[in-house]
């Protein structure tokens, strides 16, 4: 029995149990462990779930993420998390302030573990499959069902086996793999199946490459992406002082699936796939001659990519006319970069690196998921420490010049502008946005006050 099997049948209900009809082999219902969603989908989980009349969680683990980069508008965030707080105290819910990561993330570093089903809010398949578990992205009223114990249902799941042979290369990783599978499938080449690794090549990936393989699962249409938990996961969750969390979870030798694609690792080579078009991949070396303006380490980015960029730009630091951005995508990736001195080598080197708690901003100037190398809250090219954040630091305060709602004098006081204020309520002082320090004294963004 395939991996897959295996979960689903650990997790489903008899048909009764789940009020289905009597022979009704159409539909499957699937218990889930583990219900996860950030706050933007709050607005509608939340309500719903009111509306059901349950006084707590029906799940062992509800986590909600009050994620910064997911406000909408203004200070909506500021004013709504006190309410999401207290929401998630008297229901049993598991609530990550801002600055911590995306429910995703921060599920996966902290909750994630090998055998369990979880129910994400959205569109994207989360990537805890890289740890062995079953993960199914799902709509906001069906998670908010799923949050009160309803079982979560599903029609017949297909299985792609991807059996992985030799090891990669030099320079090849997880995203290269992915993107051989979309080259090789199609962006629809597995489109609502769940797709399971093996093969005795597995034990060649790391972590991070697993990661990778499962965020791009949804450039192939697939419902999940599914791992066996191995010696790699194992390690991964002793890292994370996790490891009680671990057990072994294979396949069954001969396991059947319903299709199946072999790929050899070591003929995988470093690849690139354009935003417009991610299905044109072409080997990096055909883009010969390109030139680059911009490279971007987004919030996907996981602890080894920043190193490797941090070890790389230590021989060769960033060139002239060329802007790099990083931007960490938790909180903890972010610590853990700072005490190995990656961050400070980034930095040297000519990076620009994100603050994870204000990579966010509603009006557009900051980075956001979809705009992840965006200025407010980056620092510039060796930049030394940020300026003073106390209220007496007028000699900062008054090198500001502004048409917006901004300091302009040791006299002024900060204030929210228009269009992101809260009635009765001031910014404090905020780290200034990068613009402030390249030399001239350009209006600020209008909401650099609280980036």
């Amino acid at each position: 029995m395939s991996l897959t099997r295996r979960l689903i049948e650990a997790h489903r209900l008899d048909a009764e149990r789940a009020g289905l009809p009597l022979g009704a082999e159409s539909e499957i219902a699937l218990a889930p462990d583990h219900v996860i969603f950030g706050e933007a989908a709050s607005t509608v989980i939340v309500p719903a779930f009111e509306s059901l009349g349950v006084a707590r969680a029906g799940v062992p683990v509800a986590l909600v993420c009050a994620d910064r980069h997911t406000t909408v508008v203004g200070f909506k965030q500021s004013v709504d998390l006190p309410r999401l707080q207290e929401w998630a105290r008297r229901r049993g819910v598991w609530l990550s302030r801002p600055g911590n990561g995306g429910p995703d993330l921060v599920y996966r570093q902290r909750h994630a573990a090998p055998g369990r089903l979880v129910i994400a809010a959205g569109s994207r398949p989360p990537t805890c499959g890289a740890l062995g578990m079953l993960g199914l992205a799902s709509g906001a009223l069906e998670v908010a069902a799923a949050l009160a114990g309803t079982p979560v249902y599903r029609g017949p799941l297909t299985v792609l086996g991807v059996r992985l042979f030799g090891a990669l290369g030099p320079w090849a990783g997880g995203q290269d793999v992915a993107l051989e599978l979309l080259h090789r499938l199609g962006p629809a080449g597995a489109a609502g199946a769940i797709v399971e690794y093996g093969g005795p090549g597995l034990a060649s990936l790391g972590m991070a490459d697993r990661v990778a393989l499962a965020a791009h699962a949804v450039l192939l249409g697939a419902a999940a992406s599914l791992f066996p938990s191995d010696e790699v996961t194992r390690d991964h969750l002793v890292a994370l002082g996790r490891d009680t969390d671990w057990k072994r979870l294979e396949a069954e030798e001969g396991a059947e699936v319903d299709r199946s694609v072999d790929l050899d690792l070591s003929l995988v080579e470093p690849l690139v796939s354009p935003l417009e078009d991610p299905a044109g991949v072409r080997p990096v070396h055909g883009w010969g001659g390109t030139a680059i303006g911009q490279v971007v380490f987004g919030p996907r980015a996981s602890f080894a990519d920043l190193a490797l960029a941090a070890r790389m730009l230590a021989a060769q630091p960033v060139a002239a006319g060329v802007q790099v951005s990083v931007v960490p995508g938790s909180r903890q990736i972010e610590e853990t970069a700072a005490r190995d001195g990656i961050t400070e080598a980034l930095v040297r080197a000519g990076a620009r690196v994100a603050d994870v708690r204000r990579r966010g901003c509603a009006s557009g100037c900051g980075p956001t998921s979809s705009r992840p190398g965006a200025r407010a809250g980056i620092w510039p090219v060796r930049a030394a420490a940020p300026p003073p954040r106390s209220p007496d630091a007028s000699a900062t305060r008054a090198s500001w010049s502004s048409s917006s709602s901004a300091i302009s004098s040791p006299s002024t006081t900060w204030t929210i502008p228009r269009g992101c204020s809260s009635p009765g309520r001031r910014a404090p002082p905020r780290r200034p946005s990068a613009r402030a320090f390249r030399g001239s004294t350009p209006s600020m963004p209008a909401c650099a006050a609280r980036c």
